[in-house]
């Protein structure tokens, strides 16, 4: 049992770890795993491939993001901090590759291949940018002559334009919307940050006009005609406030995509 006077690697870390964290990750990773392996099984008869092809698959990720997230927890923050800005930087950059020479998938050119496998580079913008973005506002928070926050706007404009660009309004949200809570935490006041997030609406409805396939989405949202929509509706129904029962959904048997973007309608279904 390690104590407090224990000073090896393991004990520091042990007691400057945020445990209540890693416990609610460690408990989102065995969650999602047990999905996919719910409903992997008949996507993957659907197109011929074995059985746990998914669950194999998600297992396989799973390790190399333990072993990032443990390494990087054991790191001070400084080097996190250059790690984080040279891996925005990167992103940035495969971003804007992903653009040019990018295949388009679903009338959005957001993914590119590297030795053989497929990336998403704004996923690992996410993270990176957080971390970038909360080290310049500290940076302005703690009285230095350093407009941190002009940055952090500055760079959050730079992600938003490429991400329109490709475009994936959905991750565009997600990242303005979380630069919008780290400027209200930093103490910008309530209205400017209101005010700028307010202009979220406005976006989405320049994606609305401009963008066939963003228009085709919502029209098909709020208008039906989206089967998949359709039938994780009718699943998130049918599993009413307690579910039907683990193994009993019938909507992972016709829906593409039950194991990736409707995973939330297989979970409704049978745990409600």
């Amino acid at each position: 049992m390690l104590d407090r006077t224990d000073r090896s690697l393991v004990g520091v870390w042990w007691w400057t770890v945020d445990r209540w964290l890693l416990a609610s990750t460690i408990l989102l990773m065995v969650i999602g795993a047990l999905l996919v392996m719910a409903a992997g099984p008949a996507v993957a008869a659907n197109i011929q491939l074995a059985s746990q092809h998914f669950g194999v698959r998600q297992a396989i990720y799973l390790l190399p993001a333990i072993g990032a997230m443990l390494f990087f927890s054991l790191l001070e923050p400084r080097p996190i901090r250059v790690l984080a800005l040279l891996g925005l930087t990167g992103t940035i950059i495969l971003m804007v590759m992903a653009i040019l020479v990018g295949s388009e998938i679903k009338g959005a050119t957001r993914w590119i291949t590297i030795a053989g496998i497929n990336l998403q580079p704004s996923e690992f913008a996410k993270p990176f940018f957080a971390i970038v973005s909360a080290w310049l506002l500290t940076l302005w928070r703690e009285g230095q002559d350093f407009p941190g926050w002009i940055y952090s706007a500055v760079l959050m404009a730079i992600i938003v334009g490429i991400l329109v660009l490709q475009p994936d309004i959905g991750m565009t949200f997600l990242m303005v919307f979380t630069w919008g809570f780290q400027m209200f935490l930093a103490g910008l006041p309530l209205l400017l940050v209101i005010g700028v997030v307010a202009l979220a609406p406005l976006g989405l409805w320049l994606a609305y006009i401009s963008l066939d396939h963003v228009e085709k989405r919502i029209d098909q949202f709020f208008n039906g005609g989206a089967w998949q929509v359709e039938q994780a509706r009718d699943a998130f129904a049918h599993g009413g406030l307690l579910g039907v029962g683990p193994g009993d959904g019938t909507v992972k048997l016709h829906l593409p995509d039950a194991h990736s973007d409707f995973i939330f309608a297989v979970a409704a279904e049978e745990y409600g």
